[in-house]
This record gives C-alpha cells, structure tokens and sequence, in this order.
C-alpha cells in the first residue's frame, strides 16, 4: 500500500520480476495472490477504489499469467473476507471452471478448494452446471475437456 501511496504503481515480486522471470519457484507458491487479496479488503474498507482496481487487476494478472494452483488459504479469505457482491469472489469459482474445463488441470486443486468453503463449492458448482448447459459451439474455453468428451470424433 505504501508503495501505492507514493508511486501509484506496484509490481508483482514473482510475476513481474525480470531477473527471475524462469525461475518456477515462486511462481508455484500456492499462497502467491493473496497479498492482492489482501490489498483489495484493505482498499475496500478504505473505500479506495483505484487501489481496489488495481489489485484486482493484480490478482487476476497473477492467475491468468502464471501457472500454479491456489492455496486452501486464498480461496478462504476471499470468501470470508468479501461480500457477495466482491468481484474476486464472483470471478475465481468462474476460473476454476475454466481451469476444470482445461487438459492437464490441477486435480487437486478441485478437491481441497471444494473442502475448504461451502460458499465457494456452491459457486463453483452452479457455474459449472451453466458451463455444462451450453451448447459445443457457444463454449468459449479452448479445446474444453466437457464439450470434447461428447464430440464423437475425438
């Protein structure tokens, strides 16, 4: 926040480090987005919406970016730290369809995240269950694992 404060600006250590863009180390920590979610409850409660913006800009680039799987920890604290109405609340049950929907996911990711909070399983769920109802041709998640699986020709 300071850093934000000052420069309007913060850069992701493990995403954004060029020195050490190859080095998986970090980029597999399973805990690595959740100081933007921590940053985004900060700004909220601060009623700071640029800052609200921009880590959620952060913590979605982050996800998007990097492959690793999300800790217990992240899922539950967005779950328990942000409303409903949260957009980081609304958009991970979203992702994890689509990583779901990918070859080569995260099995165990699915598993623990489930465990972890009903109000995300039941998220997750319900958007699956819209992914699921969807016709081959509308799906817009690549080369999706439910829509191929019912393609005769794979």
């Amino acid at each position: 926040m300071v850093d934000w404060l000052y420069m309007e600006k913060i850069d992701c250590t493990v995403c954004e480090d060029s020195v050490n863009l190859s080095s998986k180390e970090g980029k597999e920590n399973a805990n690595h987005v959740l100081p933007w979610a921590q940053l985004w409850v900060l700004a909220d409660k601060l009623a700071c919406q640029n800052l609200m913006s921009l880590a959620e800009e952060k913590f979605i680039d982050c996800m998007m970016n990097v492959k690793f799987e999300v800790s217990s920890e992240v899922i539950s604290f967005v779950f328990e730290q942000t409303s409903q109405t949260c957009f980081l609340r609304k958009w991970l049950p979203v992702h994890f369809v689509f990583l779901f929907c990918q070859s080569g996911s995260y099995p165990d990711a699915f598993g623990e995240a489930a465990a972890v909070s009903k109000a995300f399983n039941g998220e997750f769920l319900k958007q699956l269950r819209a992914h699921l109802v969807k016709k081959k041709e509308d799906c817009d998640i690549y080369d999706c694992t439910l829509h191929r699986a019912g393609d005769k020709s794979s």
